[in-house]
Formats: C-alpha cells, sequence, structure tokens
C-alpha cells in the first residue's frame, strides 16, 4: 500500500469515528432532554394534582360551613317561630280567659 492509501485510510477511519462519537453525543443528549421533559411534565403535573386538591378542600370547606351556616340560621329561625307561635297562644288564651271573666260578671 502507499503511504497515500494509507493516509486516505486513516483519515477515513477517523472522520468514521468522529461522526459515531458525534451520533452517540447526539443520542446522549436527546435521552438526557427527554428525561429532563419527562421530569418537568411530571412536576408540573404534581403541582396541578396538589393544587386542584387544594382547591377541591377548599370548595368543600366552604360549603361545609355554608351549610352549618344555613342549618344555624334555620334552627333560630324555627326557634323564633316556635317562641312567636308560643307567645301568641299565650296571648290568645288570656284574652279568651278575660272574655270568660267578663262574661260571667
Amino acid at each position: 500500500m502507499t503511504l497515500m492509501t494509507l493516509t486516505a485510510l486513516m483519515t477515513l477511519t477517523a472522520l468514521m469515528t468522529l461522526m459515531t462519537l458525534t451520533a452517540l453525543t447526539a443520542l446522549m443528549t436527546l435521552t438526557a432532554l427527554t428525561a429532563l421533559m419527562t421530569l418537568t411534565a411530571l412536576t408540573a403535573l404534581t403541582a396541578l394534582t396538589a393544587l386542584m386538591t387544594l382547591t377541591a378542600l377548599t370548595a368543600l370547606m366552604t360549603l361545609t360551613a355554608l351549610m352549618t351556616l344555613t342549618a344555624l340560621m334555620t334552627l333560630t329561625a324555627l326557634t323564633a317561630l316556635m317562641t312567636l307561635t308560643a307567645l301568641m297562644t299565650l296571648t290568645a288564651l288570656m284574652t279568651l280567659m278575660a272574655l270568660t271573666v267578663l262574661m260571667v260578671l
């Protein structure tokens, strides 16, 4: 083999090695980027899930508080209504008794 043929062969081998190395580096970079994107997506998903859970819990607590408040207001209204009914009944009875006494006199 001549010196030029050997040089060409060595250059070709070096180029192929360089191309293989470049391809491997690109593949490693791509793998790293994919892993990073997956991690970012998972982190975002976790944060979103946590936020949704927090929102749901807040809504549930607000709903429970509103229901409790409504129940208390209803109970207060019922108590007031019962008291009013009792007072009206008492007034009616007293009026009836007074009329009865007047009629007897």
